[in-house]
């Protein structure tokens, strides 16, 4: 059987180029930003870390009493953060490591702020400093390019774990506390929202 050249050309024109699924588009994507996302979350750790212990100040202004002890916990909780996400780095690990090092070390943050500020005797300042919990939520979503899951776990921990703060350790008034807890839970929302 014979073909003419017109037929051929009919039949490779017809033909519709293989196109990527939506599935095999994400992990191309997800596989190119590799590399510059291990190197925005090492840089964004150090950048994390420095600013989680220049509040090493407010800790002395604001709960004078175990001041120490907070700043002992960020010294602890920094270093460890950053000899990990160093070691990572030396090793060359996948993303996925960097960023459950970052959200471990946001966690770890935070709890080694709230802790030992909530042994205070300045029970006013620690009602009002409890605020800046917040801060470990916006950068679970905004600070950090986790995937969504994580960001949502990672801020949900901090979530609960001020409320359980606010319920046994601050025991202010109902209206206080609803404040506060609307505020804690828009944050939530909002961030994870843009996330």
């Amino acid at each position: 059987m014979r073909h003419t050249l017109a037929e051929v050309i009919e039949i490779d024109l017809q033909a519709q180029p293989p196109r990527l699924q939506s599935v095999e588009l994400q992990a191309l994507y997800r596989r190119e930003g590799e590399v510059t996302r291990r190197m925005a979350s090492r840089q964004g750790l150090w950048v994390a870390v420095a600013v989680y212990l220049l509040f090493a100040a407010t800790d002395i202004l604001l709960v004078p009493d175990v001041a120490f002890y907070a700043i002992l916990a960020r010294l602890a909780v920094g270093a460890t953060a950053i000899a990990a996400i160093e070691t990572l780095f030396r090793l060359d690990a996948e993303t996925k490591w960097f960023d459950l090092t970052c959200a471990g070390a946001l966690v770890a943050g935070y709890w080694g702020w709230l802790f030992p500020s909530l042994m205070t005797s300045q029970t006013e300042s620690i009602s009002y400093y409890m605020i800046f919990g917040a801060i470990f939520m916006m950068g679970a979503n905004l600070f950090f390019s986790f995937h969504f899951r994580l960001s949502v776990a990672t801020s949900g921990i901090v979530l609960a774990t001020f409320f359980l703060a606010l319920i046994f350790y601050i025991p202010k008034s109902v209206s206080y506390q609803v404040a506060f807890g609307t505020f804690y839970v828009s944050c939530f929302v909002f961030t994870s929202y843009v996330n």
